[in-house]
Formats: structure tokens, sequence, C-alpha cells
């Protein structure tokens, strides 16, 4: 999978900083998870589509819950991608998501005037620390179709 010129993570890095990060990971595995969220009326959908790099399968997850915004749902959902690396023990991670507001806050690690989504975007600052690497990018939403089919469907049916 291609990578922008510059990674970002709590701090900036160069490509050749991303890569060398990578190869110091205690896995050697970067973990590419593509999230969304999709809500109406109070209740999200959402979801991840996970690879790791230089493997061919990939691992979906998504499920339903109750959001007041769309913004805490994608927050939820890179929250819930977060909890999952964690748990798998992945040391180093990329998060693309096509909420342009999220993937900046996080970058900044500032949520002005979003006081509702502030506690879950918090928990996403803090779960983030605790990898060797994680980083934040910005999708166009035609690269994050299938993962919108799958959290659009969560939300719809209740998965």
């Amino acid at each position: 999978m291609e990578h922008n010129k510059v990674a970002k993570i709590l701090r900036l890095l160069t490509i050749e900083a991303w890569e060398e990060a990578f190869l110091l990971s205690p896995n050697r595995q970067l973990a590419i998870f593509l999230v969304d969220a999709s809500v109406l009326d109070g209740v999200a959908g959402i979801g991840f589509v996970l690879n790791f790099s230089g493997v061919e399968n990939a691992i979906t997850i998504h499920s339903h819950c109750l959001a007041s915004s769309v913004l805490e749902a994608e927050l939820v959902a890179i929250l819930t991608a977060t909890e999952w690396a964690w748990d798998n023990r992945c040391g180093s991670i990329l998060i693309e998501s096509n909420s342009k507001v999220v993937v900046e806050a996080l970058e900044l690690g500032e949520l002005p005037l979003a006081w509702g989504a502030y506690p879950v975007f918090r928990k996403c600052l803090l779960f983030a620390t605790k990898f060797h690497v994680v980083s934040f990018k910005f999708i166009p939403r035609e690269l994050n179709s299938l993962v919108d089919l799958l959290v659009s469907q969560a939300r719809v049916n209740r998965l």
C-alpha cells in the first residue's frame, strides 16, 4: 500500500523514519486499518478493515453502538481499531479514515468545540501512546467504500 511522503503520528515522520520505525517494531508488521462509521438517529455502525503489510488476507470487524454525532462515532471506530491492535500486540499501526476533521484533530492532539466527542477523542490519544508507531491518514471516501458498506449494514441490521 502506497504511503504519503510524510507519515503523521503524534509527531511528524518522514517516510524514511517511518520505515526505520517499522523495521524496529517488535513484530515487523504494519497493521493498516481502514475505519468508518455510519450514524442515523443516534445509532452508529462502526468498524474497520484490517490488512497487514505483506499479507493478502484481511480482517473485518463491525458493530453498532449509540453515538450522539458522526464525529463521536468516527472516534469510536478508531478507538475500537486501536484497542484491537493493542489486544493483538500490533507494534506499528496506520489508521486511515475518510473523516478529515478526525484525522486532523488526532494529528494536532486538539479537538476544539466538540465537547460531546471529547471523552472518546481523549481515549484515542491516550491509547495511541501505547504503540511503537501510530499514524493517522486521511483518505478519500471512494477508497473507503468497503468499510462504508460494512458499517452501514451494521447500523441498519444492528450487528
